[in-house]
């Protein structure tokens, strides 16, 4: 039924059972005058008015009502159309709608549903059986069939990367997801000890995946599983013939983000970093029992551990860094290649080029990590920035008396990082041009610095209308369809307070209210953030 577009109840008249595309469901006779006698034809969904506006044609198979209604002195005759078949947007599903035949006509049989199923473009995953049913269920009942699934397609499989198995037992990673769906918040195992000539782990080959096919009979290709290059330092050794990672000297394991293997001797130093040991620059992995005193470096091409804390110091590590104390203070820098396992964070800085597990809380502190943030159920993230190329998961996000806390996920941290200088910069340029002109008024011509300060707005302009934060985009590809979602979810399993700024790749929202137990995503039609209920 159409809906009632005037004061006056429509009429709703049922006109045939089954009509053909192209088929003239209503026309005007010739001998009518139109000007003299004023009926306005309104073509509904799968249908048009004709060329020369006297008649509506169907444009499909199905079944046709008319609507008739009056409004200012004039007939309005409305054809509404239900489809015989359906295709689903992604055109991986078809559904059939079957009406009783009237007296003068009968239900159509297979055969016949088949071929207009076929010239309706519905040529593979076509179910026999579900169609058969919905004709015998019609002519049992007298009652029609709708929305009846009669055709799926075969979705493609993707390809699975390539990946290292590991021969030695190298511990969990930072928060991994396990097969039930909980994070392991294990602690890694560090100074993993291997021998010369060791197999540490085997390269298992990209598997490419199988095409699949929609129901219009077209195919969609498989993503095949991407290729990985392994890194290696000096002290292993990669073979091409069997794709294995052998150490050559004995020593200890850091293993950086999944694709790079390094050996190298353990430095133990018992106590703290201080005056007595200076700053540490190792070529090795490093074990601090003790904390790294305010001022003081620690830089290693292994791993390192700190049994205590890092007050206002610097850490630059190529492996991977926990750190059993937490990160104090302004001037507190940690960054490393790999993944980074603290406890707590207030008013440093932490980045990591893999992931990064927080155990108990951070305060107005800048994280990022290139890719997941995993904090346990009780943990707390207060103010500050945490910026994440994956997912981030944490018990508490913000504060109701603290300031207002922002955290991004599906965003490249060092996007995000040129893509605030970029803003900062355009801001400084905007504020320039417009002093200027407020001084001298829009019909002066700008000359001279104030002249190139409008082209470096110019350009500007155009890097951040097409800057994208999305991992694995071309950065310059904002706006564009393909490259628009970002999978990353932000789960919140106690408060996420209001005022808090929350972003998944390109698109941001401000809570304005509290919200409890929520997983915030990018809705993959709309490309809008949204919030379910955990």
């Amino acid at each position: 039924p159409v809906d009632d577009l005037s004061k006056d109840p429509p009429e709703e008249i049922e006109v045939s059972d089954l009509v053909l595309p192209g088929m003239s469901i209503v026309s005007l006779r010739e001998t009518e005058q139109v000007d003299n006698y004023p009926i306005i034809l309104e073509a509904g969904e799968y249908t048009e008015i004709s060329a020369d506006g006297k008649a509506i044609i169907a444009t499909c198979y199905g079944y046709p009502h008319i609507t008739l209604r009056s409004a200012e002195g004039k007939q309005y005759v409305r054809v509404g159309f239900v489809p015989l078949c359906m295709k689903s947007a992604d055109l991986m599903e078809a559904r059939l709608n079957i009406f009783p035949a009237l007296p003068r006509a009968a239900v159509p049989g297979l055969s016949e549903v088949l071929l207009m199923l076929e010239q309706s473009g519905i040529i593979y995953g076509v179910d026999r059986a579900a169609i058969q049913f919905a004709l015998d269920t019609v002519e049992e009942t007298g009652l029609p069939v709708r929305n009846s699934v009669i055709a799926r397609g075969k979705a493609a499989l993707d390809g699975k990367d390539a990946y290292l198995r590991f021969e030695v037992e190298v511990g969990p990673l930072p928060g991994k997801l396990l097969g039930n769906g909980s994070i392991d918040y294990r602690e890694r195992l560090m100074f993993v000890g291997v021998s010369s000539g060791q197999i540490l782990a085997t390269k298992v080959s990209a598997m490419p995946g199988s095409a699949g096919m929609n129901v219009a009979g077209e195919i969609i290709a498989a993503m095949p599983g991407k290729d990985l290059l392994v890194k290696v330092s000096d002290d292993t050794r990669y073979n091409d013939d069997d794709n294995t990672v052998r150490a050559t000297a004995a020593g200890v394991l850091s293993l950086v983000n999944t694709d790079t293997i390094r050996v190298s001797s353990r430095q133990k130093i018992d106590g703290d970093v201080d005056y007595s040991t200076g700053n540490i620059r190792s070529q090795n992995a490093v074990d601090i029992s003790g904390s790294i005193l305010p001022d003081f470096m620690v830089s290693t091409k292994g791993n390192l551990v700190v049994g205590g804390n890092v007050q206002a110091a610097k850490i630059n590590s190529h492996g991977n860094v926990v750190v059993k104390g937490g990160i104090l203070g302004p001037g507190a820098e940690v960054r490393v290649q790999g993944d980074a396992d603290i406890n707590y964070i207030e008013q440093g800085l932490l980045i990591a080029g893999g992931n990064i597990l927080i155990r108990s809380s951070g305060y107005y502190s800048d994280i990022q990590a290139a890719g997941n943030i995993h904090c346990p159920e009780k943990a707390k993230l207060v103010g500050g920035e945490i910026v994440a190329g994956g997912s981030v998961i944490v018990g508490q996000l913000g504060a109701a008396a603290g300031k207002p806390v922002n955290v991004a996920a599906g965003t490249d941290p060092r996007r995000y990082r040129r893509y605030r200088v970029l803003q900062q910069e355009y801001q400084e340029a905007l504020t320039s041009v417009r002093k200027w002109y407020h001084r001298f008024g829009k019909k002066q011509k700008p000359k001279g610095s104030i002249a190139a300060i409008e082209e470096k707005l110019e350009k500007l302009e155009r890097e951040l209308s097409g800057f994208n934060l999305i991992p694995g985009t071309p950065e310059d590809s904002l706006g564009e369809k393909q490259h628009f979602f970002s999978a990353a979810t932000i789960s919140v399993f106690g408060c996420l307070a209001a005022e808090s700024i929350i972003r998944i790749g390109n698109e941001t929202v401000v809570i304005d209210r509290d919200m409890k137990n929520c997983k915030v995503s990018m809705d993959l039609a709309s490309g809008a953030i949204t919030f379910l209920s955990m």
